[in-house]
């Protein structure tokens, strides 16, 4: 985690909850991680292509509520993306 000031973008407080857990409930009793996914598009029937899956964290203000959702390995999901854009 880096030691930089994170601040609201909307109110400008430095009342930040980082690294939230963003989940959705699929049953009462059951939860999946919420994630975007890459390379679905691109799968045929010759060449099956799994999507790749990247979970999203949420930063949060303390203040007012305003909520930003990020990619936890940006890293890892640009490089998945460099590898899809080759292959087409």
């Amino acid at each position: 985690m880096s030691t930089e000031t994170l601040t609201c973008s909307r109110c400008g407080s430095d009342r930040i909850i980082d690294d939230a857990k963003v989940e959705d409930r699929i049953t009462a009793d059951r939860r999946a991680s919420l994630d975007v996914m890459i390379g679905y598009r691109k799968a045929s029937m010759l060449q099956p292509e799994k999507p790749q899956r990247f979970p999203l964290a949420a930063r949060i203000c303390g203040s007012c509520g305003y909520t930003e959702l990020y990619v936890v390995d940006p890293d890892r999901m640009w490089s998945a993306s460099k590898k899809l854009t080759r292959k087409v």
